[in-house]
């Protein structure tokens, strides 16, 4: 009986100690949602209700917030962003819901932290959205409802492409003078907010680099045509995904398009020489060179695009 409960001791133990070792979980960063305030002449969302309301045409009494207005809150209720796992591949996050009330006439002093929320690190974020509910604006010691077009209560910044690999924060820009707009007795809340960080997505998913000339070591720029091919997986014995020529003009510099997250092989040619055959009515153009250099590499896996940097011997 003694030795039973021995073993049934070590059980325990092993499942325990089992239990305490799982596999760690992926760091995640926390990002800022900050407005500051700023000019539109940064890159600036709206809806098609502004390009109804004119700043012109409904402040004809040149309504100045920033001299008029003593505060102006406004209410957000909800937010999300938009995840890129892929090319062609996003999806929106669950939308969180947000109960916060923030005074816009504060920015003339100080920037203010709309919300926090944690992603893992790599995750790539190609827009943001967020929801107004309500917002009321204090002139002369007297609280005014702000009229919001049902197309502006919702405020979407699209076309990003943020990276997300240590605690960072989005800005947004608002420009309070044409967003605040006074027609008669009655007060309009239009937000046109502008963003920082729009980056390049061309290059977002995408396999692309440049290839130099080794001369000891001495890197130049090529001074002969290239042929370069793309191939998933290890093997070349396959048809490769995709075949190009890299013209003098380029310098070395090719872009290979956008790709799913995986392993690929690119191998480069140089030497090369072209031979036509066949006759009027059906011509076939060959190439054949010599195998300058490959390289097999994991796109995607921890960068949002992979740049590679080819080099090879004369």
């Amino acid at each position: 009986m003694k030795r039973m409960f021995v073993v049934f001791s070590s059980v325990l133990l092993i499942l325990f100690v089992v239990s305490c070792t799982t596999a760690p979980e992926s760091s995640k960063a926390t990002v800022s949602v900050v407005i500051t305030e700023g000019s539109s002449d940064e890159p600036t969302t709206q809806s098609n209700d502004a390009n109804l309301m004119s700043y012109g045409t409904l402040n004809g009494d040149r309504f100045d917030v920033w001299e008029d207005a003593e505060k102006l809150e406004v209410h957000i209720s909800g937010f999300s962003y938009k995840l890129s796992s892929g090319p062609g591949e996003s999806e929106w996050a669950t939308p969180t819901k947000t109960d916060k009330t923030v005074d816009l006439m504060t920015l003339s002093s100080t920037d203010i932290t709309w919300l926090n929320f944690d992603v893992q690190e790599g995750t790539v974020i190609v827009g943001i959205a967020f929801q107004i509910d309500e917002a009321t604006i204090t002139v002369n010691g007297q609280d005014h409802p702000l009229e919001i077009p049902s197309g502006s209560k919702i405020i979407r910044t699209q076309n990003l492409n943020w990276e997300i690999s240590d605690d960072g924060r989005i800005e947004l820009q608002i420009d309070l003078t044409k967003s605040v707009i006074k027609l008669v007795d009655k007060y309009h809340f239009i937000p046109r907010f502008g963003w920082r960080w729009r980056g390049t997505l061309r290059n977002l998913w995408a396999i692309h680099g440049d290839v130099k000339v080794l001369s000891g070591t001495t890197e130049s720029t090529p001074t002969e045509p290239l042929f370069i091919a793309l191939y998933t997986g290890e093997s070349t014995d396959t048809t490769p995904t995709i075949l190009k020529t890299i013209p003098v003009a380029k310098e070395g510099i090719f872009y290979l398009g956008k790709y799913d997250p995986g392993k690929y092989t690119v191998v480069l040619w140089d030497d090369l020489s072209f031979t036509l055959t066949g006759d009027i009515t059906e011509i076939a153009l060959s190439v054949s060179g010599r195998e300058a250099t490959y390289t097999t590499f994991d796109h995607g896996k921890t960068n949002a695009e992979t740049n590679l940097h080819l080099t090879y011997r004369d």
